[in-house]
């Protein structure tokens, strides 16, 4: 393949892209191609002119990507013909931000001066509607070592935006810091109230500058083009909604990092139900579009299986861990009733955190068929339960009432603003037109007098 990308560098090609580079962009177009082929991924598409690539890197570090050292320091990075300078450190870094990307910056520039680069990649991001190229240098050697992690093992229970979390030391213990809910990128419901406030902006942008896209009663016509007459404000509005969805993005990976350096610091060995999260967009579209559950819980396997530990996902129709109790009673529950409380042995224990408990005691069991099945120690949850009981109170003060259950999905209107849009379709529907027997009449164009005529 990087043989045939070679041989595509002709003409124009041959004086702007460099050898490794095309051999890079062959071998990453027969990968997507090859997953499509597999129905592992979307068919791929090609990118016109306009769009461009979004990253670009070299096979090793003689292509024509190459960092720019300045005494020992980087200044820039060469690309060509075309040199882009860095930005430079703060002189006097005094937030622990400055001061970490400042010793970052010098482990970097000490392992491309003694020959540890390997590969320099370039990615292209829009940020306040403007390009900016970061650099990414891949280096010889094993990452350091910013958290330690912990011998226990720790159990989750998983909802759209919130994680319900029990954690074991070595011993079986539990570990009561530890143990309570984590709600999912928590930080990023103010930027999602500025997200709303400009796309409603737009809205009224739209419908101002594109007047014959929507019928009479304000909705938007579907065979009509989304955008005829699209001003300078608009463009402007566009560009400042796409900038908070990428620092949402942003927000909801840090967050998540935060969050998993947070459980591995208890344990790497980590045990979760097997579910399907993009299933959860019917229901919960706004929680899993904002919160990423699917992304944070593949960052939690991936960061606990490189630590040395494993990721054991369990089945859900073996276990049907919301519905049982210790004593082995089961009983199905509402998604309204968030406490579990036993008829049969009268235990009691907040829902979510009672479900990740027992998510501690499930062990595959292998058959006479060879074939491996998931269930539910009931002895050994029963025994420990007393130890774990005091903390499975609504712990992590998530505690809710029984008498205002979670909403969940898209926010209800108020009972006021759903009269008032009511009366508000029915008075254009009314002006609109009037009925006289059954000729239907414009109001605007015809006077009662007339008509009574």
């Amino acid at each position: 393949m990087r043989t045939y990308s070679s041989s595509l560098r002709k003409a124009w090609v041959r004086e702007h892209v460099g050898a490794q580079e095309t051999q890079r962009l062959g071998t990453r177009a027969f990968d997507a191609v090859n997953r499509w082929s597999l129905r592992l991924g979307g068919k791929p598409r090609f990118k016109n002119a306009s769009r461009g690539l979004r990253s670009l890197e070299c096979s090793d570090k003689y292509g024509d990507i190459q960092p720019v050292l300045d005494n020992g320091h980087l200044v820039a990075v060469r690309w060509s013909k075309m040199v882009i300078p860095v930005e430079p450190l703060s002189k006097h870094p005094t937030s622990r931000h400055d001061r970490e990307v400042a010793v970052e910056r010098g482990r970097l520039e000490s392992l491309i001066a003694s020959g540890g680069l390997i590969q320099t990649r370039i990615v292209r991001n829009m940020i306040r509607g403007r390009p900016s190229l970061r650099a990414q240098f891949v280096v010889d050697g094993r990452p350091p070592i910013r958290h330690e992690t912990g011998t226990g093992t720790i159990s989750a229970d998983v909802g759209p935006s919130i994680m319900s979390v029990v954690v074991a030391d070595a011993y079986g213990n539990p570990v009561p810091e530890a143990i309570g809910h984590r709600v999912l990128a928590e930080s990023i419901k103010d930027i999602q109230a500025e997200l709303r406030r400009l796309q409603r902006h737009l809205d009224r942008q739209h419908r101002a500058g594109s007047p014959q896209c929507f019928d009479e009663m304000g909705q938007h016509k579907k065979t009509c083009a989304w955008w005829k007459n699209r001003t300078k404000a608009a463009q402007q509005t566009l560009v400042q909604i796409a900038e908070l969805y990428r620092c949402i993005a942003v927000t909801r990976t840090t967050l998540h990092g935060q969050l998993v350096n947070e459980l591995l610091a208890y344990g790497v060995n980590v045990r979760t139900e097997a579910l399907n999260y993009a299933t959860w967009q019917k229901m919960y579209p706004h929680s899993v579009r904002d919160r990423a559950v699917g992304e944070a819980m593949a960052l939690l396997f991936h960061k606990a299986e490189n630590a040395g530990g494993k990721a054991y996902r369990y089945a859900t129709r073996t276990t049907a861990l919301s519905q049982t109790c210790v004593c082995g009673h089961r009983e199905k529950k509402p998604l309204s009733q968030r406490f579990h409380r036993c008829s049969n042995c009268g235990r009691e224990a907040q829902r979510d955190l009672f479900s990740a408990f027992l998510g501690l005691y499930v062990n595959p069991v292998v058959g006479a068929d060879g074939a491996s099945t998931d269930l539910l120690d009931l002895e050994g949850a029963a025994a420990h339960f007393a130890a774990f009981a005091p903390h499975l109170q609504e712990a992590g003060g998530m505690a809710r009432s029984s008498g205002t259950p979670k909403h969940r999905g898209r926010p209800r209107r108020s009972q006021r603003s759903a009269a008032r849009i009511t009366a508000r379709q029915k008075r254009r529907s009314r002006g609109a037109t009037e009925v006289f027997g059954h000729i239907p009449v414009p109001v605007h164009a015809t006077t009662a007098t007339s008509v009574a005529a």
